[in-house]
């Protein structure tokens, strides 16, 4: 990404990631997340599969992951959802 480092408080992926191919590429997607987010900013990350992957390379990021499966059912189905903040000040 073309931001610069703590650049956001909020980084919201609604059904993104998964269209990025490769486990590889994602997880370097998430690591993306992890260096745009300001201390103390918040990641949310959903998917309609399983969301450890993301879990996981948050959390090799350095962020803290707070909730790595939480769920909420829409009109589409089962939603997987991750929420990862970055520690700091």
């Amino acid at each position: 990404m073309s931001f610069a480092d703590d650049s956001f408080d909020v980084v919201l992926s609604l059904l993104c990631l998964h269209n990025i191919a490769g486990e590889t590429e994602r997880e370097i997607a998430c690591h993306e997340i992890a260096r745009v987010l300001k201390p103390a900013g918040t990641a949310l990350l959903s998917n309609y599969t399983n969301t450890a992957e993301y879990a996981k390379a948050l959390a090799q990021a350095g962020l803290n992951v707070e909730k790595p499966k939480s769920y909420l059912l829409d009109a589409y189905g089962l939603m997987w959802m991750v929420v990862a903040i970055k520690i700091g000040l």
